[in-house]
């Protein structure tokens, strides 16, 4: 393999781990609602040459807890194996996990994970996928600890605020996935906290969330502001999620006026994005500055985040997905872009490292695949 192909090819491992990611999760959901179902125990040593190769690929500059040297014995230990007939899946799968083991960081206090190799500080924006993928794990302990991090005193918390997140609806996941209930509810108190505390910080008083688009993770878009107030389906979407999780959780300790008070939350949430961010014009969900302003006149991948967490309940809203395969909308020979292909801004601000105005997001497409396997599951359809 030449440079420059080796290049592109892992330059955009994470793109296409985010279809395994999905791939993985609906496999997993199959087997489990399968009682006939066959395993064949996979051998790690069959495996061992894909470590190999990536440890190769690079000098390791920046070294956390875990060096490449160690990679493939700590991996053996922590990770589900994984065999599939395509050789470029079943790579990029345990790249990803290779990847994901450089930014695990063990403190004095615990384990955290970095999103910059090169950046010790832990960042909010992902923690909602860092949880979704370490819940496969074998140690949990990585997790609790990364978890009781963003709650350890002021300064982690407003960290934790300082992006958008969907960190009550990952915890609850993980404990679906994992059977420990009891680390959810012990963090209901925190997780209330961090709900109230955004609503101080960030509701309107119609009842919607705003964000800029940069603390959302969707930086120089076409639709956001850096420094004006929008109403979002991305936090939108995300505080359904937290309050449905928080309802479900409080259910589960029995807190009975805490679960009627969060579901009504989510119920209100859902209604009001439903009612106030679908355009109908459009046919998508769109970003506004306020429910009584126009809508941004323009589709981008945040459209699709309710599906993330499964809230559109009206057959009416599937039309948003004939523009994922539509080449005027997102559909692109290198991944889908994160605003239709057709809008006259289309990669248009030119900042050169942080565009979301078109530009491939690996972060995005994954929200989108995922919002994508919710809505195939949710059952019959004629869009795709």
């Amino acid at each position: 393999m030449n440079p420059t192909a080796k290049n592109t090819k892992y330059a955009n491992a994470r793109l296409v781990w985010c279809s395994v990611f999905v791939f993985a999760h609906l496999a997993f959901l199959a087997v489990q609602n399968s009682p006939a179902a066959d395993f064949t125990i996979l051998k790690p040593a069959d495996f061992a040459h894909h470590v190999s190769r990536f440890n190769a690929m690079e000098d390791e500059n920046v070294t956390d807890t875990i060096s490449n040297a160690d990679s493939w014995n700590w991996l053996q230990k922590e990770i589900p194996f994984f065999d599939c007939p395509d050789q470029d899946v079943e790579e990029i799968y345990y790249f990803r996990w290779w990847s994901f083991r450089k930014h695990l960081v063990q403190t004095t206090n615990g384990w955290v994970m970095t999103e910059f190799l090169t950046k010790p500080q832990p960042i909010s924006s992902a923690l909602g996928f860092h949880i979704a993928e370490g819940r496969w794990l074998r140690d949990q302990n990585i997790l609790d600890d990364y978890i009781r991090y963003w709650f350890r005193d002021e300064t982690t918390r407003q960290l934790l605020h300082k992006y958008s997140q969907w960190l009550a609806d990952a915890v609850l996941q993980r404990s679906l996935a994992t059977g420990d209930i009891k680390f959810a509810v012990a963090l209901l108190d925190d997780l209330l906290a961090d709900y109230r505390q955004w609503e101080s910080e960030r509701q309107t008083t119609n009842g919607l969330f705003w964000q800029y688009d940069v603390r959302d993770a969707m930086e120089e878009s076409i639709s956001g502001s850096r420094t004006n107030k929008y109403l979002r389906p991305t936090i939108n979407s995300y505080m359904f999620g937290n309050a449905r999780a928080i309802a479900e959780i409080a259910r589960i300790a029995g807190k009975k006026v805490v679960a009627k008070e969060f579901a009504a939350k989510a119920a209100t949430l859902k209604t009001q994005v439903q009612k106030n961010l679908w355009d109908d014009n459009a046919n998508f969900f769109e970003v506004r500055r306020d429910v009584d302003a126009p809508f941004a006149n323009v589709r981008e991948q945040l459209g699709f985040i309710p599906w993330m967490f499964s809230f559109p309940d009206d057959k009416k809203f599937s039309v948003a997905w004939s523009e994922f395969t539509n080449p005027q909308g997102f559909a692109a020979p290198a991944g889908i872009t994160t605003a239709e292909r057709r809008h006259p801004q289309f990669r248009s601000h030119g900042v050169g490292t942080c565009e979301w105005d078109g530009a491939v997001w690996p972060f995005a497409t994954c929200q989108t695949l995922y919002g994508l396997a919710n809505f195939l599951r949710a059952g019959k359809q004629s869009v795709l």
